[in-house]
């Protein structure tokens, strides 16, 4: 793979698309698992549309495990700022 934006994509978006299919019960997936897709939507979200987008398009349950899987990889300024 010659593309590091390909490889994440292929790595990332089997999450993503399962966390479309809960919507909103993200809780019935596993959690590593919805951490991962809520990290992977924020990424989307953000890029395309803002930070307003991502809250709107997933929700404030996604929101939470996106605050979750930032602690976890360290990530704590982008914690910060959307806290």
């Amino acid at each position: 793979m010659d593309n590091l934006e390909q490889y994440w994509e292929q790595c990332f978006s089997p999450f993503g698309h399962k966390f479309a299919e809960f919507r909103p019960n993200y809780q019935e997936m596993e959690q590593t698992d919805s951490i991962i897709a809520a990290l992977y939507w924020l990424e989307l979200e953000v890029y395309n549309g803002g930070f307003l987008q991502f809250f709107c398009n997933w929700g404030y349950d996604a929101y939470l495990l996106t605050l979750k899987g930032l602690e976890t990889i360290s990530a704590t300024v982008t914690k910060q700022l959307l806290m």
